[in-house]
């Protein structure tokens, strides 16, 4: 039988949502109460409270929107060899990390904070990602000065 997020399971005599996949019923002061597992809020778990409320938080919960993969970025297909054999594989596209990447390639191989601004290295960063966007030098500078240690651990 084949479930998607939305359908409830009959369990017996009752039903039970998919939303408690992401809250755990606790009991304070006696009542019946749903608590988050991302972010810890409590609501309402009463049986006769229904569960519409705690699906409503599921859309608006500011922990758990960090942890979905397509806000981390943009899922693409690599290959990658495993045991001798060409594989594809999915990654991730984080722009901050490739930020921080760049940075670490500034800093590893002394290249001048002005490549920043040269047409053909946008050109290039644009081809490899078109959202990715070139920032200026001094923010470089600013965010990423304290990876100068890089240079000598050859991360």
């Amino acid at each position: 039988m084949e479930v998607d997020s939305q359908t409830t399971i009959s369990h017996g005599s009752r039903h039970r949502s998919f939303v408690w996949d992401h809250f755990t019923k606790i009991k304070v002061d006696g009542k019946d109460k749903a608590q988050c597992n991302y972010c810890s809020k409590q609501l309402n778990g009463s049986s006769n409270d229904g569960t519409t409320h705690l699906k409503g938080h599921l859309g608006s919960c500011p922990k758990k929107k960090l942890l979905k993969p397509s806000d981390k970025g943009q899922t693409f297909l690599t290959p990658r060899t495993m045991q001798g054999k060409q594989e594809s594989s999915t990654g991730v596209y984080d722009a901050e990390n490739s930020k921080k990447e760049l940075a670490h390639a500034i800093i590893l191989h002394e290249y001048s904070l002005s490549i920043m601004g040269h047409i053909g290295f946008r050109k290039c960063t644009t081809s490899l990602q078109p959202t990715f966007q070139v920032p200026c030098r001094n923010t470089i500078k600013r965010r990423y000065s304290k990876y100068t240690v890089w240079r000598d651990h050859q991360l």
